[in-house]
């Protein structure tokens, strides 16, 4: 009989509670804010072993991240708005770095005062506009899923605003950048 993973249970408020884990005098009903990694409240009972896989879904804007069968972490997300799709399917982690900065999207600066002259920039438009310089946004612990996607610090609203890559809260952005090799496998569905 093949046993079911364990998973986190969602309460109504939204908050998450890890599969077998129960505070010190208190019920496995108690429930804890999100996102939420294992390690945070206590590792579950059980050894997490196996593979790691990350699931992105995208209906629900959440990262599920697996160690085997057993679900260490959840975080919210944003992924691409419409017409910058987060592309579906199955990929591998292939490269990563703590500090990488966009190579095509960012804000246009004035050469003399440095302020933003355009806070949404388009490198692929063209050269910056005289008297102006590219100021790449910067993507914190950026992991390339495939082509120029990756996922990344960002802000995170729970619905579609990026320019299609998964943009995470910086703590679950670090957490999953620590414990993520490359070759892992990520599935957006």
């Amino acid at each position: 009989m093949t046993k079911s993973p364990e998973k986190f249970r969602e309460c109504p408020d939204g908050t998450i509670i890890c599969p077998g884990w129960a505070p010190p005098q208190a019920s496995t009903r108690t429930c804890l804010r999100k996102p939420v990694w294992a390690r945070d409240i206590g590792t579950c009972r059980r050894a997490t072993q196996g593979e790691k896989h990350i699931i992105i879904d995208l209906k629900q804007q959440k990262v599920f991240y697996y160690v085997g069968t057993t679900l260490v972490g959840v975080s919210p997300m944003s992924s691409g708005k419409e017409g910058y799709g987060t592309p579906r399917g199955t990929y591998k982690i292939i490269q990563k770095d703590a500090n990488y900065k966009s190579g095509t999207y960012g804000v246009l600066r004035s050469k003399s005062t440095g302020a933003v002259v355009n806070g949404d920039y388009n490198a692929r438009a063209g050269g910056a506009p005289a008297g102006t310089y590219f100021d790449p946004a910067p993507m914190p612990y950026w992991m390339r899923i495939t082509g120029g996607y990756g996922m990344h610090v960002g802000f995170v609203t729970g619905y579609p605003v990026s320019h299609g890559c998964v943009r995470l809260p910086e703590d679950m952005a670090k957490i999953f950048f620590e414990h993520t090799p490359i070759g892992t496998k990520v599935t957006i569905r």
